[in-house]
């Protein structure tokens, strides 16, 4: 009997391992030794998992064995009070199941008695049961493999009842107290409570809605994997709901519960509470928790704040027009989060009146008299630095002053207010107020300028490509590093690649931006003129990556790593119907190409992409870094992977070019 073991903080190995002088032919076998991958794991007959809320990766590794098609229906004794279990996952339970807080050996071999009979007669269906006995998830199962026919009707301990008519392991009809198809069957297997009963019967017709129980549970299974994902954006689900400025939601009109989905981003009004939401949609509970989850991801809902006493923080804004800093004052006079404390209306003044104000973030305007703001930038980040927000007319996105300003030490970088329609207005309003709030919480470094075209680089920047280049790149044993820098991260991305200072024993490097195609093809250059190394822009489809070189290339294209005749290839995917998640695909092609010389850094970030493909490089190996939280500008993504202990803190974006060039050094030895 293998016994899997999910204890990340070691509390119950000891305990569990003595298991084996008590039942012969135990085998304890840990998470690590098989790496929580149920698809590739040996044979598992018992799930033993200790849960702790502090560390959700646990609770993620044990969906992951109970939501697979192989293992879901391996019996967990999971180390929790189930109350509190169940509040913050939706569990697909067995009847088999153990919730205890304590693993006492003797209560431990009495289950497992429990669960050799269980595993003898799961698959029997009696005529009548009720779900703490049989539950859903079993009963689902026990028809699929007969290819039952006969009517099921449900009934839970409220009143609420049900019926399926299945014929042959089809399910042919479902009603669920309002639902109906799909959603009425996905409403079932999150049921714990109730009763069923069973009635065989051999007239039910096959319809056009007709659909294997098997396809269907298999689906589901997913369902619920994606569902708990709403747990890692809002553990509590009593939080307010509201939606944001985006308009995605409501994108994907081709679903057939377009209707419904409509209705449910509709209840979300600011105040009704997650659980409300769940409770009033016209959706299954199961799909609706994914709508949410995916909704979430794409910053289309949030959370509403909770209203506790916050710093207001001191902002200074600085522009020559007494319009314009009359608009901005505006702009920020209704919002608790800031003080206006004042107004500059040239360089010369803003550094003047940084001394006297101590403001905690300044919103600074560009072309100004007698000092424009990129020199007060490159002043500011010297003799006072602090969070600072460009707000120009002649920022754009692919502008040579974006570039220039995030060099120089800006934390983000806005274009002004249009002035258009009340509604633009109010919407340009909103996002100054939230990046300036999210910029004046960065941590800021010490400023270190680069001087354009005073840094020499490698020779042969233009033979990267000719034979002596790629016979160096064969030999080349310097490892290789893959940067994430995700929304809000690309000035760490600039202060720590000029931070590099010896480029002899530096990784190659593959960075991968959360900016538009457009963008990244304006800033490489500029880049390149004023680092240290070679650097160039990574477009489909690829191409060979060589030593003491940086490739640079847009989130909008996905690549992967590829050794061939030990050269080392990044090809763009061509498979526009997988998901895109740029971070997971290259990482996870990082771990299995390099193992051990593998590093990979996260520099910022939102969502969720990224997180599985840190782990797998720290489990084949490799090194894994994150960018501190209160040095990014955007904070959820690198806290998230930090959480889950898949990646090493560090402080500033200077030590991790430190970092880059040690590990250089080893992997070269």
């Amino acid at each position: 009997m293998n016994v899997l073991l999910l204890d990340p903080q070691q509390k119950y190995a000891e305990r569990l391992r003595d298991l084996s002088s008590v039942v012969e032919g135990a085998n304890v076998i840990s998470a690590d030794e098989i790496r929580i991958c149920p698809s590739d794991s040996a044979n598992i007959d018992i799930i033993v998992a200790g849960y702790d809320r502090a560390n959700p990766r646990t609770l993620d590794a044990l969906l992951e064995w109970r939501s697979h098609p192989h293992t879901y229906l391996v019996p967990c004794w999971i180390l929790a009070d189930a109350r509190s279990f169940e509040a913050v996952c939706q569990w697909p339970r067995l009847s088999v199941d153990r919730f205890d807080e304590q693993l006492d050996i003797p209560a431990f071999c009495s289950w497992l008695e429990t669960v050799a009979e269980w595993q003898q007669n799961r698959m029997q269906l009696p005529g009548t049961n009720r779900f703490i006995s049989h539950s859903p998830l079993e009963l689902t199962t026990s028809l699929a493999l007969r290819k039952a026919s006969g009517k099921l009707s449900l009934f839970d301990e409220e009143g609420g009842e049900g019926a399926f008519l299945l014929r042959d392991g089809y399910l042919t009809g479902s009603t669920l107290k309002h639902l109906s198809g799909t959603e009425a069957f996905l409403e079932f297997l999150t049921w714990s409570k109730g009763s069923y009963l069973w009635e065989p019967l051999d007239t039910i017709e096959f319809t056009d809605q007709s659909s294997p129980i098997e396809f269907m549970f298999h689906e589901a299974l997913k369902l619920f994997r994606e569902a708990n994902l709403l747990y890692h954006f809002v553990p509590d689900l009593n939080r307010s709901l509201t939606k944001t400025e985006s308009e995605s939601a409501l994108d994907d009109g081709a679903v057939y519960y377009f209707a419904e989905l409509k209705v449910l981003y509709n209840l979300i009004d600011g105040k009704a509470t997650v659980r409300q939401v769940v409770e009033a949609s016209p959706l299954s509970q199961l799909r609706t928790l994914c709508c949410l989850s995916k909704w979430f991801s794409l910053g289309d809902v949030a959370v509403v704040p909770e209203e506790s006493p916050i710093p207001r923080r001191g902002l200074l804004i600085v522009d020559d027009s007494h319009l314009m800093c009359k608009a901005l004052r505006d702009v920020f006079a209704k919002d608790p989060r800031f003080e206006v404390l004042g107004f500059a209306h040239d360089g010369l003044q803003a550094l003047e009146l940084i001394e006297q104000l101590k403001p905690d973030v300044l919103t600074l305007d560009m072309q100004m008299p007698r000092m424009d703001g990129l020199t007060a930038l490159k002043h500011i980040m010297i003799r006072n630095p602090r969070p600072v927000v460009v707000v120009s007319a002649f920022t754009k996105e692919t502008s040579l002053l974006t570039y220039q300003s995030f060099k120089y030490g800006a934390v983000d970088v806005l274009t002004k207010p249009s002035g258009g329609n009340p509604g633009s207005r109010e919407h340009e309003s909103r996002l100054i107020r939230d990046r300036v709030a999210q910029a004046s919480c960065v941590r800021i470094e010490a400023a270190q300028y680069i001087r354009s075209g005073g840094r020499s680089k490698p020779a042969e920047k233009d033979g990267a490509f000719s034979p002596e280049a790629r016979d160096r790149a064969e030999h080349a044993s310097n490892g290789l590093a893959v940067i994430l820098c995700g929304s809000g991260g690309f000035p760490s991305l600039l202060k720590m690649l000029f931070s590099i200072e010896n480029t002899d024993r530096l990784p190659t490097l593959l960075g991968g931006i959360a900016l538009s195609k457009k963008a990244v093809e304006s800033m490489v250059p500029n880049m390149e003129k004023d680092s240290s190394m070679r650097m160039t822009e990574l477009t489909p489809p690829g191409g060979i990556l060589l030593p003491n070189s940086s490739y640079l290339f847009s989130c909008e294209d996905s690549f992967h790593l590829v050794r061939e005749n030990d050269q080392t290839m990044a090809r763009c995917d061509q498979d526009s119907a997988a998901e895109h998640r740029p971070f997971d695909r290259l990482l996870f092609s990082l771990g299995d190409g390099f193992g051990e010389h593998a590093m990979a850094v996260l520099l910022s970030g939102t969502g969720h992409d990224g997180i599985e493909g840190m782990e797998h490089v720290r489990r084949a190996g490799g090194k894994t870094y994150v960018l501190s939280p209160e040095a990014c500008l955007e904070p959820d993504l690198p806290r998230r992977i930090l959480q889950y202990g898949f990646a090493q803190e560090v402080k500033s974006a200077s030590e991790l070019a430190s970092l880059l060039q040690n590990v250089g050094s080893e992997n070269g030895k």
